[in-house]
Formats: structure tokens, C-alpha cells, sequence
């Protein structure tokens, strides 16, 4: 299987990242975002299903840098 694109983060910073929430029993699910903090040098797949990335906010090649495309 090819894997997604790869970034890095140039420096310490916010973006809206994706997580998955339960209820109480765990019965249903659904995905969220929430404010992430991504530290310099730190590598992830912005479109990993249930973590992706908005990048909206971010400046290319100030906050982060693509290392990886499919």
C-alpha cells in the first residue's frame, strides 16, 4: 500500500488536528477537531484518516514543509 504525504514541522506550533470521540459506553463514535500542539521537527500525514491536519492556518515552508508526496 503507498503511503500519504509526509510533513515536517519547521517550528514549535497550533493546527486543528482530528481525533475520534466516544460516548460514555462506546457504542458510537464520531471525529472532532481539536487545537494540537506539534513540536519542530515533528513528521505526520496530514490526511491519516481520523488524525488528519488542517493546514489552513499554517504557512508553507515557514511552519512546515512537505518531505513526502505520494
Amino acid at each position: 500500500m503507498m503511503g500519504g504525504m509526509k510533513i515536517k514541522f519547521l517550528r514549535d506550533c497550533e493546527a486543528p488536528q482530528e481525533r475520534t470521540k466516544y460516548c460514555g459506553d462506546g457504542c458510537c463514535s464520531w471525529e472532532v477537531w481539536d487545537k494540537q500542539y506539534f513540536l519542530k521537527d515533528e513528521e505526520a500525514d496530514p490526511g491519516e484518516p481520523a488524525h488528519k491536519i488542517d493546514l489552513s492556518s499554517l504557512e508553507y515552508r515557514v511552519d512546515y514543509d512537505i518531505i513526502e508526496y505520494p
